[in-house]
């Protein structure tokens, strides 16, 4: 009896809802150093489908999401235990985890050389000058 009163009263409910715009909100992740493009990505998809599974009550959406769910939860798990062993266990260089944590989160590094330099009012643009005045500025300064 109780189903048979609800069942008008939540088809107004989804056509009221259904009336209004979607409005999508970007939240600001935090940057972590286990969130790679790839995560980050996976999480995007995940949200789309719980979306979708909102809007439109499917059996069918349902059960690949759980799915879809326990695979990126799997992931998030191995990513934190493999960037927490990297960083705790590294004995390298310094420059070597940069270079790790830098091809991780897709940054490439970057290689500007000095074009030119003013030196004493002169413009100087050949790098073994403008090599020989920086050694020169250091080695007096120390």
């Amino acid at each position: 009896m109780l189903i048979q009163f609800l069942t008008p009263f939540n088809h107004t409910l989804k056509d009221f809802y259904s009336s209004f715009l979607l409005i999508k909100v970007n939240k600001i992740m935090h940057n972590t150093s286990w969130m790679t493009i790839g995560i980050n990505t996976s999480c995007k998809q995940k949200m789309e489908l719980y979306i979708a599974g909102k809007k439109f009550y499917n059996p069918l959406i349902k059960k690949p999401y759980k799915s879809f769910c326990k695979i990126v939860s799997s992931v998030i798990r191995e990513a934190k235990i493999y960037y927490d062993n990297e960083m705790m266990n590294f004995t390298g260089k310094m420059k070597t985890l940069w270079k790790i944590i830098n091809l991780e989160t897709c940054r490439k590094a970057s290689n500007a050389a000095i074009e030119f330099l003013n030196v004493y009012g002169m413009i100087i643009n050949n790098q073994q000058v403008i090599a020989a005045a920086f050694s020169n500025c250091f080695s007096l300064n120390s």
